[in-house]
Order: C-alpha cells, then structure tokens, then sequence
C-alpha cells in the first residue's frame, strides 16, 4: 500500500506528489532516533495488529511530523538536519504537481510542516 502525501514548500508556492510505503516511514523512524537518540519519538504501530490498520499507520505518520515540527521549534539548532531528512525523505520519487491537482485546503487537519495527507493507494 503506497499512502499519497501532497508536499507543499512554501516559499516557494511547490507542489509535489510524494507516494510512501509504510516501510519507508519506519526507516524514517529509525534514521531519526539514529540521528537525535536525545529526543523521543513515537513509535510506528505493531505490524501485527490488523484491526484498521491504515487509520493507525495514518495516525502515527501525522504524529511523526508533528513531532517533528514541535522539536523544531523547541530546538532551532537541529533545524537543518530535521529539513535535510524531511526533504530527503518525501521529494526523492516524487512528481511536481500540476496547478489543477492541487488541493489547497488551508484549514484540512492533517496538515503538518508543510505536507498534507492525500488519500492512499
């Protein structure tokens, strides 16, 4: 299952398309508390439970990110390398958008940094 995330760079007004397994959030996961074993971030679901599986796999990819905004802000030193994973993460694969596949709900909940969740495949 590829789950869609609509990437926005916002000085730039960018749009990308950015499909990700859920084994790619894990290395995500890994990657950061390899990165900042200082800092404490949630843990993906068990690959185990089945019981609306998606909805919690969705759950803990907006935790994430949202973790992550919150330790930007708390920690502006680490502000790069937090940007150099991100990017890294969701614009390698991914496909510019063009102006009518835009979805530009300002106010959609799951916003977090600068990406929004799409739908999944």
């Amino acid at each position: 299952t590829f789950y869609i995330f609509q990437v926005r760079i916002v000085p730039l007004e960018v749009y990308f398309k950015a499909f990700k397994r859920h084994s790619e959030f894990e290395g995500l996961h890994e990657a950061l508390c390899i990165t900042f074993p200082q800092l404490d971030f949630p843990k993906p679901p068990s690959k185990l439970r089945i019981l609306h599986k998606v909805k919690r796999r969705i759950e803990f990819y907006l935790l994430l990110l949202k973790s992550i905004k919150g330790y930007m802000l708390k920690y502006s030193e680490y502000n790069s390398l937090f940007m150099t994973k991100i990017f890294q993460f969701f614009i390698s694969g991914a496909k510019l958008m063009k102006e009518e596949e835009i979805k530009r709900d300002e106010n959609e909940a799951s916003e977090v940094l600068f990406m929004k969740r799409a739908s999944t495949l």
